[in-house]
């Protein structure tokens, strides 16, 4: 282990930066979803701690999905599509394809609404 700090430690540094910039942004985004979905949609606390329980239970076999297909195509052709794909969410929202029901669409259309 030291000699990875000594000889790689930029890599190092960028992975921990990589890592922290993820998971900050994903905690920041489940508390703001929860207190929008309540405050300003007025939906029912519990839809909405439903709602994101379930996309982060989701979450856990996407990223084990996503991690094969970067191991097969590599690391930067899968990150750049990836930074763009939540701003592609909001077509998908904005009535260009079915409304959205109610419940967990319903909470992140609105959000991709008023960005």
């Amino acid at each position: 282990m030291l000699e990875v700090l000594r000889t790689s430690w930029r890599r190092v540094l960028l992975a921990g930066g990589a890592f922290t910039v993820v998971n900050t942004t994903f905690y920041i985004y489940i508390t703001f979803m929860q207190d929008y979905g309540v405050r300003i949609l007025h939906m029912p606390k519990s839809t909405v701690l439903l709602a994101i329980a379930i996309v982060s239970v989701l979450q856990i076999p996407a990223l084990a999905g996503f991690a094969a297909i970067s191991d097969r195509i590599g690391r930067r052709k899968m990150y750049l599509p990836g930074r763009s794909a939540p701003r592609s969410g909001r077509s998908r929202c904005s009535g260009w394809s079915t409304p959205a029901p109610d419940g967990a669409w319903r909470l992140g259309c609105s959000a991709a609404r008023s960005r």
